[in-house]
Parts: C-alpha cells; structure tokens; sequence
C-alpha cells in the first residue's frame, strides 16, 4: 500500500464487501441491492482507491496537476446533502492543505471539491427531463449515478458520453474509465436496471459485449452486478435496522431488506418462489410421459415447453423454445432437434398448441400445425375460448399453493425455462378486478404453459398423508374394538 493510499485508509476504512466493489476493474458496474449496506459510502471513496494516490504522486514528483475529474449524481439535489456532508468529513483528511488552501476545497457555488493535486469531485442532479444535457462536452474519468433505478435509462445512457480523458502521461486515467451505478430495486426504472445488470448473468459475474465503431473494428465492453447486503456493513446494528424495515409495506420490504429484484407489485401470482418451484437440471421421472405445450409466432416470438407429471399429479416443466417461429418447417425441426439433444423420442411426444398455428376449415394451404406434422412433430389446438385464460391462472395459482406431503410443490420448473419465469413474475393483476390479468405485456412464454395447464388440470385434492393416517387409525381402532387385541398397524 502506498503513503497515500495508506492516508486514505486512515480517513476511511473499507469493509471487505466494499473493498470487494472497489477493486473491480470492470467499465461498467452496478453495486446495488439492500437498503444499509453501505454503498454510498463505498461509491465516494472508489475513485481514491483507484487514481488519486497515483495523481499525488505525479503531483509530488513533477508539479503537474491530474485531470481527473469525478462527477457524483443523484436524482435530486435536495437528497445530496447528507452525501455532501459526509463528504466534506472525509475530503479534508486525504489532503489537509485543500481544507485551507484559496481556491481549493468545497465550494457550495459549483458543488466541487478541489484537492491541491488537481483531483476534482463534483456533486450533481439529474432532476428535469434536460439535466444530463448540462454536462454535454464535460469530461470525467469516472461517472457515479446513485439511486439509479429513479433516473431515465436515456439520461443514464447519456452519461456515457461524458467518461473520456485526453491522451497525457496519466495512463491510470484511461485504465480506470467508466460508470458505476448504485441504488436499491425500487423506483420507476427498475426494471430497465434489471435487465441491463441483473438479468444478463449471475451476481459478480463479468458480462462482455462487442461494439462496433463506425470504421467496423469491435472494441470489448464489460459490465458486472455486484450485490449489496446489509449484513455486509459492520457499522450498523443490523438487528435493529432490518426490523425497521420488515415493517414497511411488502413492495418497499422486498426491495430494501431483500433486495428483491424480481418481485413485482401487484403481481398476479405472488405465490411463486424462485426457491421453491425452480430447480436446475431437472431431469423426467423414469418411465414418465413427456408432452409438449406452445404458443405459435412466425415474426414474434414462438415458445415450446416439454413438461411432465408425476405420480402426485405434480406438473414439472423440463425445458424451453423461445424465438421466431417463422413457419412451420423451421420451427418443427428446431424442436426435433432439442428432442434429439435431449435424448427424448419426438415419435412418443404430443401436445397442444394455440389455435393460431391451425388454418381456418376451407383454407387449402397447409398450416404451420400441418407442416409440422408431416414431420413427426404433433399438436393438438388448445382451449383459448373465452374465460379459458382465467381458468389457466387458476389453475396456475393451485399449482403454486398446493404441495404433496413430501414437500413437492404442484408446479416446478427447471431453470432452463427463463422466460416461463420471468414472465410469470410479471403477470399483474387488474386493480378493478383481481380476477383478471393486464394484458399488452410480452407473455408468448406464459401463453405456452397456460395450453399445458389447461390440458393437464390438477387433481382436485392432492395426496394428503395425514388423511391416508387418519383412514387407517379409525380401521385399526375399530379392528381392536372387535377383536379386543392389538392392531398390527403402528399406531
């Protein structure tokens, strides 16, 4: 550890989940999840660890000055304050002559403070549809937007056109370019951070990205999701802390205790759990039956699911086809083919399809449904008349609540399926009417297994073993009333 760094660790200490953030090297990061977990903190100090004691350095060296230049944002000024402060408490103990020095240290006019190296960090809002066009033709090395999930992602995507340095002998500047994001999964745009960080891979997994330039060379883009947990700040009484936010309403529980990305107000099957009704890996009982369900799409997207029941009942769906359909021969042979890698036999495997995929009686052509067919691959028209996609999320949602006495929930489904779940997560009730679902969402996915639980109703009560006890309790207790001797049954 250097002199300087060294200086900054006695200002501030980094636990090991902050420490653990602000050693990604990665150009693009999103650090985010609970609520206490110390990421703002985390989110100030970064940028120290990574340039500030080499720029000392030079500074002390040469006399030159850095052109590093951190712009710190938040949606609200207003809400900068308690950042501002504590900001203010640290600063001045990196670099004691800033805190006295004219010209140097905070200054409440610009919301910048200066260090006597040149470093620079400046506070800033992105409050009005036009706040991200005050920094056009700004440049800084490093872009930090707190509370991400509340700003625009045009106003975020902006940004980046402001993370560039000009070509010096300060090189650490152009290795440490980039954008960190932080914030909790609750705000209107949440769903836009969802899909950009936590949907593209597994937690603190870096994803990479080609991009074109317009001479059509590819330059290598990364971005990572780093969680943040509550239990991961060591300077707050988590006991105390984490009860006060069990209190809140479920939606802002989910995000700031559990820091839940997946749960969706209002949604329609609140019953579903990733840890209950997801597996990975799930292979089909021997012996069982694999059938097919489908939603038909030549330009939107097709989906295919092959599921199967088990001996309870219970349906457990194994794998998915998600895509543009675009006709019948195509899409047949992409589901031949998944059957092949899968080790299944197409000739033992039906199922049934949306009504979409059939032609209309008179029409002479063959339909997608008929095409595919000829080639082995058979469906059956499902039930979309009327009511039938309210009877669907019935059964669904019994599914979802029923559970056989070893445990099985009614419905499982193999990770594989990462449509299927998603939207399932994102059906949403009608407010007017719980009864009813808000349509106009992309559901091809749902619209698939809603043919596979129409066809496939559960039993109308599930295996109780306490029941199957009961029955043989009141035969054995009335066998020992007759017969005056002990019942060969364990009581």
């Amino acid at each position: 550890m250097s002199d300087e760094d060294e200086k900054t660790a006695a200002v501030w200490e980094a636990s090991p989940a902050q420490s653990h953030y602000m050693q990604c090297p990665v150009y693009e990061v999103l650090y985010a999840g609970e609520k206490g977990s110390g990421k703002t903190e985390g989110l100030v100090m970064e940028p120290f660890y990574k340039v500030f004691a080499q720029a000392q350095k030079r500074y002390a060296e040469t006399g030159k000055r850095t052109h590093a230049w951190v712009l710190f944002l938040r949606k609200e000024l207003g809400r900068l304050k308690e950042v501002i402060d504590r900001a203010k408490e640290l600063f001045p103990g990196i670099d004691r002559e800033s805190a006295t020095r004219p010209g140097y240290g905070w200054s409440q006019q610009e919301k910048i403070y200066r260090f006597m190296n040149g470093f620079k960090f400046e506070f800033g809002h992105l409050e009005e549809p036009g706040s991200h066009l005050v920094y056009h033709g700004r440049q800084f090395f490093r872009v930090i937007i707190d509370e991400a999930p509340e700003i625009p992602p045009h106003q975020i995507a902006y940004m980046h056109s402001c993370i560039r340095v000009k070509k010096s002998d300060e090189p650490y500047l152009q290795d440490n370019l980039g954008i960190r994001l932080s914030g909790n999964p609750y705000g209107p745009f949440v769903a836009a951070i969802k899909k950009r960080f936590v949907d593209a891979g597994p937690p603190n997994t870096v994803v990479r990205e080609e991009v074109e330039l317009p001479d059509h060379r590819k330059v290598m883009r990364e971005r990572v999701f780093i969680p943040a947990r509550l239990k991961d700040n060591p300077h707050i009484d988590y006991d105390s802390y984490a009860a006060s936010l069990a209190g809140l309403p479920e939606v802002m529980k989910r995000a700031f205790l559990y820091g839940d990305w997946d749960y969706v107000p209002g949604a329609y099957f609140d019953g579903f759990d990733d840890r209950i009704h997801v597996r990975k890996n799930i292979e089909p009982p021997p012996g069982s039956r694999i059938q097919r369900c489908g939603d038909w799409g030549s330009r939107e997207p097709a989906c295919c699911h092959w599921y199967t029941t088990d001996g309870d009942g219970n349906m457990i769906f194994l794998d998915e086809l998600y895509g543009p359909g675009q006709d019948g021969p195509h899409w047949g042979q992409e589901i031949l083919n998944r059957e092949i890698a899968r080790g299944w036999r197409s000739s033992e495997i039906d199922g049934h399809l949306d009504p979409g995929a059939f032609n209309d009686p008179g029409n002479s052509y063959p339909s997608p449904a008929e095409q595919m067919l000829a080639m082995g691959v058979v469906w059956y028209e499902s039930d979309k008349s009327p009511g039938s996609i309210v009877l669907a999320c019935v059964e669904l949602t019994r599914r979802l609540a029923a559970r056989t006495p070893a445990g099985m929930p009614g419905i499982t489904i193999d990770a594989r399926c990462k449509h299927l779940i998603e939207q399932i997560k994102k059906v949403q009730a009608d407010q007017d009417n719980r009864d009813k679902i808000v349509e106009g969402r992309e559901n091809h996915a749902f619209e698939s297994a809603r043919a596979g639980l129409l066809a496939n109703p559960m039993p109308s009560e599930q295996p109780s073993l306490e029941r199957e006890l009961g029955v043989w309790r009141r035969i054995v207790a009335g066998q020992e009333r007759q017969t005056g001797k002990n019942s060969w049954y364990p009581m």
